[in-house]
C-alpha cells in the first residue's frame, strides 16, 4: 500500500479550512467558523479577510466588545478597506444604531466606488428597518443589478414589495430566491405568508410544511455533528 497518497488525502490545506469556515457562517454555525477561522489564522495571521470574519462570527455570537476590538484594530490598520467599514455598519445594525450603519455602509461604497452588491443589500436592509421603503427599494435594484445570481437580493426585495402590497411580485421574487437556493427556509415561509395574503391557502401552507422540512434536516445535521 502506498501511504504516500494516504497522508496526502489526510492533508487539510488552509484553503481548506478557509472554505469550510465560509461555508460554516453561510449555515450560521458561528461557533465552527470561528475554530476553523482561529486554525486558518495560524497559518496566516495578517489576513484580513479572515479576521473580519472572524470579527462577524463573534458579533453573530452576540460577543460585542470582542467583534468591535477586532473592527476596531482593523480599521486602525488600514482605514481605506470598505469591508471594515460594512463590518462596523454591520456591528452597528445589530445594536439598531441604523443612521450611524448607514453612514459607514456609505463610506464602505465610496472606498469601493460601488462595486459591491452585498453593501448596496445592507444599505437596503438599514432603509427597510427605518421604514424607507422607497430608498430600500433603489439600493436593492442596484444590488440584484450587480449580482443577479444571490437569493438574498431577491429576498430582501420580495420583502419590501411585500410593504408596498405587490404581492405577485413578491412571489416572483420569492421563486427566484428559492430557484437560486432551494434550502431557503426563510423564503419558503415568507412566500407562505404572501400566498395567504392572496388566498392561496393550500400553497401556502405546502410552503410551510416545506420550510418546517428544511430546518428540520438543518437541526438533525447540527445535532450529528455535536456528537462526532
Amino acid at each position: 500500500m502506498d501511504t504516500r497518497n494516504i497522508n496526502k488525502e489526510k492533508t487539510v490545506s488552509p484553503a481548506n479550512i478557509y472554505e469550510n469556515a465560509i461555508t460554516a457562517i453561510q449555515k450560521g454555525k458561528y461557533e465552527d467558523a470561528l475554530h476553523l477561522l482561529n486554525m486558518f489564522l495560524l497559518f496566516e495571521p495578517t489576513n484580513m479577510n479572515a479576521t473580519l470574519k472572524k470579527g462577524l462570527c463573534y458579533l453573530y455570537l452576540h460577543q460585542i466588545e470582542s467583534a468591535a476590538e477586532i473592527f476596531h484594530d482593523a480599521r486602525e490598520a488600514d482605514k481605506n478597506n470598505p469591508h471594515v467599514y460594512a463590518c462596523i455598519a454591520e456591528l452597528f445594525k445589530l445594536q439598531f444604531e441604523f443612521d450611524i450603519a448607514i453612514d459607514f455602509c456609505d463610506r464602505a461604497i465610496k472606498l469601493c466606488k460601488d462595486t459591491e452588491a452585498d453593501y448596496n443589500l445592507l444599505l437596503s436592509e438599514l432603509f427597510f428597518y427605518k421604514y424607507d421603503f422607497d430608498m430600500a427599494f433603489t439600493y436593492i435594484n442596484k444590488a440584484i443589478i450587480q449580482c443577479p445570481h444571490n437569493e438574498y437580493n431577491y429576498y430582501w426585495r420580495a420583502l419590501i414589495l411585500k410593504r408596498f402590497e405587490k404581492y405577485d411580485a413578491s412571489v416572483s421574487d420569492l421563486n427566484k430566491a428559492i430557484t437560486l437556493y432551494p434550502e431557503f427556509a426563510e423564503a419558503y415561509r415568507e412566500r407562505a405568508s404572501v400566498r395567504m395574503r392572496i388566498n392561496e391557502v393550500s400553497e401556502a401552507l405546502n410552503d410551510i410544511k416545506i420550510a418546517q422540512h428544511i430546518e428540520m434536516d438543518e437541526e438533525n445535521e447540527l445535532l450529528h455533528v455535536a456528537m462526532l
